[in-house]
Formats: structure tokens, sequence, C-alpha cells
């Protein structure tokens, strides 16, 4: 009896493993990895952008991929890896002892759960992780924040690799109130079509001075936070040999040429990563021949989230501003945070529509009556002493 009731026990005790088998979930990736040998990584191996954490202990993580988005890796023992991002991602490659596992997705993917290492043959256990790395093209097309100087100026769509800014969740900055989104930059001779494309107008951060004279430039800017702020004015016709022809846009951003006539030197980037330190509104000017007059400029402007690297803003810039001590946003490319701004701006004398004015004097009538009675009055006289003279 008593090993009836041993044998039954022992049964209960198996299906309830089998059971517990059956009905828990096996942790795995969505993809099957392949397994690489040695170290690959997402620019050598795949010829793609990679981004590689520094963290590898258990805990949630979240990076500002710079020019991309936010991505979320959580790291659990086993070890397990767990992430999220707001842009996609290729490949992930997962590092543990002398190998990789490498997780492919086709189309790329915003997370997935449950990545590992390699197992180790010696105990079927996964080796200890030894980085993660993240692979993703830049050129993917985001929800983000374009430019739209015409098409000449090359730096405004995703395909050439366009000014762009992705949102961030949280700690980001804009030019101005408004900020929109877009897949694409749309180019536009008017600098317009970041307006058009729909009821708002977030072209609202850059203002500039009334008339650009006596040797520099004025703009006013408003940010929304601490931030770092790059500008260029396209405000001169440059020469092959990079000297001064005309006043009035070329096309491209010139920096470092010479105005032969005074022997100056002048540069198109006119604000060069300067430190803003609260939301508000800032005067800012910049040097320009002082015989700047009639032209039409375009102008671009990029807003960039202050996250300086030393703890501190930087040197003083033309006794001005602070230098943000941080990468400055180029003409083209991907930032994370902020805004790109595009203008066109015409400078000229105001235009006033004036009416011909004879030269003659207009007669009044009044004065013309007191004429006719004077003649009137001389011919009576004249009539009256001939007719004495009869």
């Amino acid at each position: 009896m008593k090993e009836k009731r041993v044998f039954l026990a022992i049964g209960i005790s198996l299906a309830l493993v089998w059971g517990l088998i059956l009905v828990l979930p096996t942790l795995a990736a969505s993809v099957t990895p392949e397994l690489v040998e040695g170290n690959p990584s997402c620019s050598r191996t795949y010829g793609l952008v990679g981004f590689k954490p520094a963290d590898t202990m258990p805990g949630t993580y979240t990076y500002n991929v710079f020019g991309m988005g936010v991505l979320t890796m959580t790291v659990k023992d086993g070890p397990f890896v767990d992430w999220s991002s707001n842009f996609g991602i290729d490949k992930v490659i997962v590092k543990g002892g002398p190998n990789a596992n490498v997780y492919s997705y086709n189309p790329a993917s915003n997370g997935d759960m449950d990545l590992t290492t390699p197992t180790n043959p010696n105990n079927n256990k996964p080796y200890g992780l030894s980085h993660v790395e993240f692979c993703y093209d830049d050129k993917q097309a985001v929800n983000a924040d374009y430019g739209d100087l015409p098409t000449a100026y090359g730096i405004t769509q995703l395909g050439e690799n366009g000014a762009r800014h992705i949102p961030l969740a949280s700690g980001d900055v804009w030019l101005g109130t408004l900020r929109d989104l877009e897949l694409n930059g749309v180019p536009d001779d008017s600098a317009l079509s970041d307006d058009n494309d729909d009821a708002s107008n977030d072209e609202d951060g850059v203002v500039r001075g009334p008339s650009w004279s006596g040797g520099s430039g004025s703009i006013s800017v408003t940010v929304t936070g601490p931030s770092c702020l790059m500008g260029w004015v396209d405000w001169a016709t440059v020469s092959i040999t990079n000297t001064f022809v005309d006043f009035g846009y070329d096309h491209k951003f010139s920096e470092d040429f010479l105005d032969e006539g005074s022997g100056n030197t002048y540069t198109e980037k006119v604000v060069n990563n300067i430190y803003l330190p609260a939301a508000g509104t800032y005067a800012i000017t910049f040097p320009l021949p002082s015989n700047f007059g009639n032209a039409t400029v375009y102008a671009r402007f990029r807003l960039s989230p202050a996250i300086f690297l030393n703890g501190v803003a930087g040197a003083l810039v033309d006794g001005q501003y602070e230098e943000c001590d941080q990468t400055p946003a180029g003409l083209s490319g991907p930032v994370s945070g902020g805004e790109v701004e595009d203008y066109l701006w015409r400078f000229g004398p105001t235009a006033v529509s004036l009416k011909k004015v004879a030269a003659a004097p207009q007669q009044s009538s009044v004065g013309f009556g007191l004429v006719m009675i004077g003649v009137t009055a001389s011919l009576t006289t004249l009539w009256i002493g001939r007719r004495r003279r009869k």
C-alpha cells in the first residue's frame, strides 16, 4: 500500500513538472540568431551604423542615440536582453565568449525580448554578456523636423542626408513656439514648404533686424530651454577662388572668404555653437561688410539640446555668448532633439509709389476773378478818357 502511494506521489510530481514545462513560455527572441565567429560589428561586418552601450550589468537603461531617437535596453540575469526603440533596428549583436549571436530583422524592428549570448559547450549555458551592439541605417525615414531650403543647396531631403531633428521624449528644445514633424524635407524656393504643409507656422524662432548696416547683421532668437545654436546666412556670392564677388545668395554657405576691396575675411557661418542658457529671446549680432545693402539671402538655423561633456558651457564667443561644450550641428545630417528653421530674407529700400505732379502751379478761381475785374476797370477807364477827348 505504501509503495502504491509512493508511486502515485511520483506520478503526480512528474505530471506537474511536465505541465509547467508545457504551460510556461520558452524564453526566446522573435527571430532565430545566427552564430557568428569572432567579434562582428555593425559597420565592419554589415555596413550599418552601430550603437554600442557600455552597460552590461542587470538593469534598464535609456539612451538618446545621436541623430536617430531613443533606445531602451534591459539586461536580465541569464543573461537575457530586452530592447525597444522609436526608430528601426536592423540587427542586434549580442557578444559573449569567443563568438556572438546576431539577431536580424527584416523589416527593421522597434523591439524584441530575451536575446542572449551563444551557448558555452562546456556547461550548455549562455556565456556571460560581453556587449550588445544595435545596428541601424541612419538614413531611414523617421518622423523628424526637416528644413526647406531650395533644391540647389542639396541639404534638405533625406536622400541627400538633409538636416533633420528627431524629437526626444524629454528634455527637448526648439526654436520659437511651434515645431512640426515630417518624414522628409520638401525643398522650396521661398523656404516656406515647412510652413505650408499644415495650418501652423512653425518657422517662428528667428527674426532678422529691419536692416543690416554699419558692418553688422542682427537677429533675435527665441528658444524654449537650454540649448546650442548654429546659424548660416548665404549673403554673398563667392568665387571659386574663395573671394567675395557681390551681395546676394549663391546657393552655398561659404567660410573664410576674402573681400579684396576691404582686405577683410568673412564667413557665412554667422552663429557658431553658442550656448543659450534658458528659455527666452536672445539678441545676436555678427560681422558684415559696412556697405552691405540691397540683397536677397537664404538662412539656416539649427538648435540642439545643451548636453555638456564637461559640465560647463565653454569660452566666450566674440564677447557675446559662451560656446557649447558639445559637437555642433552641421548644415546637414541628423540630430537628436531640437529644430531646424530655414528662411528667405530680402533687404532693400522701402517701395514707395509716388503720383506724378505737374510742375505748373494751379490758378485760384478767386485770383482769376480779381484779374478779370482789374482788366475790365482798365478798359472802362480808357474808354471814358477817349470819350472826353472827343
